[in-house]
């Protein structure tokens, strides 16, 4: 079969909304192909989205969908090629609208997440493309980021958006821009719509969730050193086996957080430890093992989390920024960072993902207890609950994958920087 030619990223058209009005049929088959692409790959992962799937939804044979992708790696690039190039557009369009910082930012937000517009890919197995175009991926999304910073801080110039690090900040949005279409598929059938999201991000970026804005945040971190089991005895057999299986979980959450489970091997991950995939299948099993078993710790250390929430000694507005600023940076220890899984939820086995989705919902319960009573301490405005739990991981689910485009010194700052945007908001105080 003669290979195709990847298109240019002129030639990927936005969409309908900020592309020419006039499309040919094949910039529009295109489109549509793409746009289902994009909704596969959030729910089922690369590995799992089939090209023959794809064709069939759209209409075309199998064969017919090689006129618009080479492979599997092309379809995956074009999907996130075009969803920064849809953002790019959402954002020029918003400050074409607005001279306000804000507004320019609200503007783009609410763009972004509606229910009229098609799903984003959600960028996070950036690491499966090669090459060239990894390159050129990354390159679109530091564009985006770099113009929605400036945009901050000419925010921050005017005054008109409070002190805060620029780069940080529009990190965190793109965050959570791409969150959404993620996090859907996670939610329960009368889980938050799209709209409510996207209006709940506009109103934290705006203000925050505190009731005081005035009152300095209290919150430091939690300690999280009960949650790595440690060896007393050198000869406790047990202690040992638990401390291998920890350190073997952590890594490989590592990995796969970082890079994604389709472009993380078994191989890799014992690479990195030091030892052979046989000492993997034998302390926990295959890769589909290995998977369910990160996730299943991630999910242990989520609830750790949740209960040190509830237990810490403050008001709910300054436990949930703690919460928030301890989980960034232990998204970024090789040796603690749990592991959460983004897409490929659908392509779980069900008993798996039944599991899964189970311990989603008990930790959404459990932070929707926490929000409730700050509301009734006054710690925290009446602001919905649902809303901004599951908003809640895409305020540092992003720093895995794009932590080492930000400087050393601004990755020490995020922890407290995310978690200042959560409580304040931008507006200024």
């Amino acid at each position: 079969m003669t290979e195709t030619k990847t298109p240019s990223l002129a030639s990927i058209p936005l969409d309908p909304e900020i592309a020419a009005p006039e499309l040919s049929n094949r910039e529009t088959k295109r489109i549509e192909m793409l746009n289902e692409a994009a909704k596969t790959l959030n729910r089922r992962g690369v590995t799992q989205t089939s090209l023959a799937t794809i064709a069939n939804n759209v209409g075309i044979s199998r064969a017919a969908l090689y006129y618009y992708v080479n492979n599997q790696e092309d379809l995956v690039y074009q999907c996130y090629v075009r969803t920064c190039q849809q953002l790019s557009g959402l954002l020029d369009a918003a400050t074409a609208k607005h001279t306000h910082p804000l507004e320019i930012i609200c503007t783009f937000i609410a763009n972004a997440i509606n229910e009229n517009r098609a799903e984003f890919a959600s960028l996070s197995d950036i690491a499966f493309l090669q090459g060239e175009k990894r390159s050129i991926v990354m390159g679109l999304y530091k564009g985006i980021r770099a113009t929605l910073a400036d945009i901050v801080s000419l925010g921050i110039e005017r005054g008109q958006i409070r002190p805060c690090d620029p780069r940080i900040t529009a990190s965190t949005v793109l965050g959570l821009i791409t969150w959404v279409p993620v996090t859907l598929v996670w939610m329960p059938d009368d889980g938050p719509a799209k709209n409510l999201l996207s209006k709940t991000i506009q109103d934290i970026v705006r203000i925050g969730i505190a009731c005081d804005r005035k009152r300095p945040g209290k919150f430091e971190r939690h300690d999280v050193r009960s949650f790595v089991p440690l060896i007393n005895n050198v000869f406790d057999s047990k202690a040992q086996a638990a401390a291998r299986r920890e350190t073997l979980l952590a890594s490989a959450s590592w990995l796969f957080n970082q890079k994604g489970i389709d472009a993380t091997s078994l191989q890799e991950v014992a690479r990195g430890l030091g030892v052979t995939k046989k000492v993997i299948y034998h302390i926990i099993g295959s890769k589909d093992d290995l998977v369910a078993e990160c996730c299943r710790r991630g999910f242990r250390f989520f609830e750790f989390m949740s209960d040190a929430t509830r237990k810490f000694d403050g008001t709910r507005m300054d436990a949930l920024c703690t919460s928030l600023a301890t989980l960034a940076e232990a998204s970024v220890r090789r040796d603690l960072t749990p592991f959460a899984p983004i897409t490929g939820l659908d392509a779980w086995p069900s008993d798996v993902r039944a599991e899964l989705l189970g311990f989603a919902a008990q930790l959404r319960k459990n932070y929707d207890s926490v929000l409730a009573i700050g509301v009734t301490e006054n710690s925290i405005r009446n602001i919905n609950a649902q809303a901004v739990m599951t908003l809640f991981p895409g305020f540092y689910e992003w720093m895995s994958r794009w932590i080492d485009t930000l400087r050393e010194t601004e990755q020490e700052r995020v922890p407290d920087e995310i978690a200042n945007l959560l409580r304040l908001g931008l507006a200024p105080v």
